[in-house]
């Protein structure tokens, strides 16, 4: 059983620098010093229109294998993966995460009431500001930190 299952864009053997993939690469190599790599599952949101099924069932096969799921997709992903991913931990077997690229899901869950209620059952939702958090608070949300932007400096 892995402890961490990380869902994003890694964008593997591509130099991008887009912003999603950077915060996913960052944010996985931080989590990866945490608990070792050999301990973190990264599944690759790259390229999924090619091959839709075989990440879907990657994601829910890493639900029931992993003690936490964190996903990082962009407004594309946010359709899929909270339902998914509630419905793939039906018994609670591990914790879910969702870490926000960009500041766009205010507006966007004010329209999706069923992603509203998914995604008020993960145990977390990580946001980039304070303007960003009190707004979901202001939603209803109870599961929100805040998470700022970061890099790696030497």
């Amino acid at each position: 059983m892995k402890k961490v299952s990380v869902i994003g864009l890694f964008c593997t053997g591509i130099d991008v620098s887009d912003g999603q993939a950077v915060k996913t690469r960052i944010i996985t190599r931080e989590i990866e010093k945490v608990f070792g790599a050999q301990c973190v599952n990264r599944i690759d949101t790259y390229g999924w229109k090619k091959h839709p099924v075989r990440l879907l069932m990657r994601s829910v096969v890493a639900v029931r294998r992993s003690r936490h799921v964190i996903f990082m997709t962009d407004e594309g992903g946010i359709k899929v993966f909270p339902w998914l991913l509630c419905a793939a931990n039906i018994f609670a077997t591990c914790s879910l995460h969702y870490v926000v690229v960009g500041g766009w899901l205010i507006h966007f869950l004010k329209k999706h009431a069923f992603i509203r209620a998914c995604l008020r059952k993960f145990a977390g939702i990580y946001v980039e500001t304070a303007v960003m958090k009190h707004a979901l608070e202001e939603q209803g949300f109870e599961n929100i930190i805040l998470m700022p932007n970061c890099k790696p400096l030497t």
